[in-house]
């Protein structure tokens, strides 16, 4: 993964010489208002607009934003997942979250538990792990997609806890 704001256009040379189109897709997701007593983060809304419009600027389509309670662990995963599956090779992809970090304890395979950062989504009632969107979740829709190798993913996490979100290529 390659993490890359270019200047100027938008087609790169191709393996072969020839210019390719590329796409710049982007998924904003910023969440301000919380349902529950989660303090309310009165900037986040209005940052992820900001992020929108300075993706804009290079060239970059929000494909989806998800604000307040609209930013559900259900939609936010189909539209990770929609932007990762419709990459093409050359591609720059990037998913921006504004909103509070958090961190879980997540059982693991083996039937052992460890703590994961993760970020922290709208939710209704039930336990915060039901909407949290974890470091691992992150590295499943990766590894799952089989992004072409020159796709560059920005992922931009405007929260507490977000030093240990960056995927790894293990699923964990």
């Amino acid at each position: 993964m390659r993490v890359n704001f270019s200047y100027g256009s938008v087609s790169s040379a191709g393996v072969t010489g020839e210019e390719v189109e590329m796409n710049k897709t982007a998924v904003v997701v910023g969440i301000s208002n919380y349902p529950d007593s989660t303090p309310t983060l009165a900037a986040s809304v209005p940052e992820a607009l900001r992020w929108e419009s300075l993706l804009g600027d290079y060239g970059f389509t929000v494909v989806n934003h998800r604000f307040d309670s609209d930013a559900t662990r259900a939609q936010v995963i189909a539209d990770i997942t929609a932007l990762v599956a419709e990459a093409q090779s050359g591609d720059h992809i990037a998913f921006v979250y504004c909103g509070h970090g958090t961190v879980i304890e997540v059982t693991d395979p083996k039937g052992g538990s460890h703590l994961e950062e993760a970020l922290y989504l709208f939710r209704g009632q039930g336990k915060k792990e039901r909407a949290s969107l974890t470091s691992s979740d992150i590295s499943n829709i990766l590894l799952l997609a089989s992004l072409p190798a020159d796709v560059e993913f920005t992922i931009v996490a405007d929260c507490c806890y977000s030093g240990g979100l960056a995927p790894t290529t293990d699923g964990g």
